[in-house]
């Protein structure tokens, strides 16, 4: 009951304080939440690149089946290949619930620099109350002498107001990923939100076999130790992951997508 409670605590407050968001992809999570190589909210240029990709994901946070979170993506080249993202996803219980949809579309898409801003809308409840917002983020990626990629984000870099007096705040990401050797990649990020301290993040994939990928992850703020696996068959990808939080138990994660 404690364990329900505090997470009842840390999902209710992000409405009203900093909106900050765990990450649902599983890879991402078995990474330590270095997720802006793998990001489902956001167009991710490494992984997508000219593909079409559908991707399915969902996220048991803290081992709490009544705070489970689905999300499904879908990216896309219309006429002129222009290429379009669009994420939709589904947190929540009667206490509190999130729905949002977010479409982005990279202004600037040359092999080693990107630039994609993105609109989401958020539907959110909380409570008896019902809350309506939208925001404007901007994701850049670029790649620095041959073994070092970096990608940043400015999530809701302006947004409307949920209440008379609250807005979902502005917080920046800054992931960075290091080829090591052909097998060994290393990552490491840092977050941080209008209000609160930043989040170090460090994680390692170690591709084993051709078809499979492992995987590792810590937390410094707040401390947690993650891992899983990534496997990858023909257009199929999947991928299962857990956390393990010193206060919140474990959390479990898996995502599935398909290269059209």
């Amino acid at each position: 009951m404690l364990k329900v409670i505090l997470v009842l605590v840390i999902f209710v407050s992000s409405l009203i304080s900093s909106f900050e968001q765990y990450s649902i992809e599983a890879c991402s999570s078995a990474l330590g939440d270095v997720a802006l190589f793998d990001l489902p909210t956001r167009y991710s240029p490494v992984l997508l690149g000219n593909k079409s990709v559908v991707r399915f994901g969902y996220a048991l946070p803290f081992g709490i089946a009544e705070f489970s979170r689905e999300y499904i993506s879908y990216n896309f080249e219309l006429l002129d290949e222009q290429k379009f993202y669009i994420f939709m996803d589904n947190f929540g219980n009667d206490i509190y619930r999130e729905n949002s949809l977010t479409v982005a579309h990279p202004v600037i898409d040359e092999e080693l620099f990107q630039i994609t801003p993105s609109f989401t809308y958020y539907l959110l409840q909380s409570g008896e109350e019902n809350y309506n917002s939208a925001s404007l983020s901007l994701t850049t990626y670029f790649q620095l002498l041959e073994r070092i990629e970096i990608v940043t984000d400015v999530n809701n870099l302006y947004s409307l107001e949920l209440t008379d007096n609250e807005k979902i705040p502005v917080y920046y990401n800054l992931d960075i990923r290091y080829r090591a050797d052909e097998k060994i990649y290393i990552y490491s990020g840092i977050e941080k939100d209008s209000k609160y301290g930043a989040i170090i993040k460090s994680g390692i994939e170690y591709r084993a076999l051709e078809y499979l990928n492992l995987l590792g992850g810590y937390n410094f703020n707040p401390e947690k130790f993650s891992s899983g696996f990534e496997i990858n068959f023909n257009s199929f990808r999947f991928c299962y992951s857990f956390s393990y939080h010193s206060v919140l138990d474990f959390s479990h994660f898996a995502g599935l997508s398909y290269e059209l």
